[in-house]
């Protein structure tokens, strides 16, 4: 088995004089059923890149939540549309949303909004 740190799109800070000084990153575990584990992240063409790279990627676990108001967390938070563009840039056999939910006072649509979507 292999981990392998991936590049994604989030704001970083976590004291006021260091943003982005730091990366976030998303995984691909490597055995007998290979996975892509996108993190928390905004849409960029990193996606695209890890489906080049790793073509036999069996499921990707996805975010799909607290990705409202747009204006503001698109950057950092996809919504499920992109989502669906990840699973297409990323060539993957499954996928599934994840971490819908979890940020309670985060974002403005209904905790159940985005897997609806």
């Amino acid at each position: 088995m292999s981990f392998t740190a991936l590049t994604v799109q989030h704001l970083v800070q976590r004291v006021l004089f260091d943003t982005n000084k730091t990366l976030w990153a998303g995984w691909v575990v490597l055995s007998p059923k290979n996975l892509f584990f996108a993190r928390d992240t905004g849409y960029s063409k990193d996606f695209a890149e890890t489906g080049r790279r790793y073509s036999h990627i069996d499921v990707s676990l996805i975010p799909i939540g607290a990705n409202s108001p747009r204006w503001f967390i698109s950057d950092m938070h996809v919504n499920p549309e992109q989502a669906v563009k990840i699973y297409l840039d990323v060539k993957n056999r499954q996928s599934t949303g994840m971490h819908w939910g979890t940020f309670v006072n985060l974002t403005k649509e209904s905790l159940l909004e985005p897997p609806k979507r």
